[in-house]
Formats: C-alpha cells, sequence, structure tokens
C-alpha cells in the first residue's frame, strides 16, 4: 500500500515536471480515489513517471510513448513499469487536421490498451512545431476506451490541437469538465473529463 498522498507526492515530485503541482494533485487524487486496484493509462514518459508509478503500486499502469530514448531511459529508471511504443509519425501537428476518420481508424491501436480504464492522462507525444507527431492519435484511442467512470486529463488542452480534437472527441457528449490552471504558466491548462460512479 503506497503511503499518504501528500507523503508520497512529497517523496516522489521532481521540480523540472512540467505539469503544475496544482494539477498533480488533482489527477494523483483521482488515481487514489479508484485505488486498490486502479486501472491508470498514460500516454507520454517523463520526469514525473516514477511518481505515477508510485501512486498507483497497487493498481495498473501502462505507459505509452514514441521516443525509444525516453522507453530506454524509463525501463532503466522504472524496470517494473509496463510501457507500450506506439509510432504517431502518420499524424503530425500540423497534418492531423486533414487527417481523414479513415485514415485515423486505420492506426491500429496496441492490444494491451484494450479494455477498462479508471483514469487517462494524455501528456504525450510532446507536440510542440508542426512536423512533430500530435496527440490526435492518443485522443482517438482515449475516445474509444473510455467508459462513464473515466476520468480523462488532457494536459496542454490550451493548444490549438488539444483544445480542437479534446472538444471533438473527448467532450462530444456533453460530460461534466473542468479547466485546471498552470499556476506556474499562465494561460496553459489541462482539461479534465470528470468520471462518474455514481448513478445519473
Amino acid at each position: 500500500m503506497p503511503p499518504p498522498l501528500p507523503a508520497l507526492l512529497r517523496e516522489t515530485y521532481d521540480p523540472a515536471t512540467q505539469i503544475s503541482p496544482a494539477q498533480i494533485e488533482a489527477v494523483a487524487s483521482i488515481v487514489r480515489a479508484r485505488a486498490p486496484g486502479a486501472r491508470f493509462l498514460v500516454f507520454g514518459l517523463g520526469r514525473d513517471s516514477p511518481m505515477w508509478q508510485r501512486l498507483n503500486a497497487d493498481g495498473e499502469t501502462l505507459f505509452v510513448e514514441d521516443k525509444p530514448a525516453y522507453v530506454e531511459a524509463a525501463r532503466q529508471a522504472m524496470p517494473q513499469a509496463r510501457i507500450v511504443v506506439a509510432d504517431y509519425a502518420a499524424t503530425t501537428v500540423l497534418g492531423s487536421f486533414a487527417m481523414s476518420p479513415a485514415a485515423l481508424d486505420a492506426i491500429a491501436m496496441p492490444e494491451e490498451l484494450r479494455g477498462s480504464w479508471d483514469v487517462v492522462l494524455i501528456d504525450g507525444p510532446a507536440g510542440y512545431w508542426p512536423g512533430d507527431p500530435g496527440r490526435l492519435v492518443p485522443l482517438a484511442w482515449t475516445s474509444r476506451l473510455m467508459a462513464r467512470h473515466t476520468h480523462v486529463f488532457v494536459d496542454d488542452y490550451n493548444r490549438v490541437l488539444e483544445r480542437h480534437f479534446a472538444d471533438l472527441l473527448i467532450r462530444f457528449d456533453n460530460p461534466p469538465c473542468a479547466e485546471l490552471a498552470h499556476e506556474r504558466e499562465a494561460g496553459k491548462t489541462m482539461l479534465w473529463r470528470i468520471g462518474r460512479s455514481l448513478p445519473p
């Protein structure tokens, strides 16, 4: 059983993590609320990965990453972590807006992702520049995987691609949502699609 959440976050938090402390608290609180045995899907490996792994030690955490160097570093730092290598090269940030639904559906989702997830965090691929791989594929896969009870967090929701496709694929059924501000970077936000366990 992991230690109490405040202690765990203090022990594992890396100040260089790009997600803000308040946003981390929100994601971590939801993961722990689904414990024990939470199923937590994380798109993107980074400085926060050991924290997510430790946070959900009594559950199942699966990381999805496209950069081989990040995968290698994570496997050295977290030998026990489950990591799926994805190829997002076909969907650049700029090209995503012209991609047809048929072309998107033709990108096979890894079998390891199938099933019901309690929490999904979309924080990769990086998607900084027009020619970078974008987050259309993780958003599309999440839209197929999420259930009514699934909490979905989309980092960098302030960016054009993330907002456009999150609104289209994650918010299509008018779910309860919140935007979590980044307290260190003005204008940077994270979308939280709030999962619902209680009856309507």
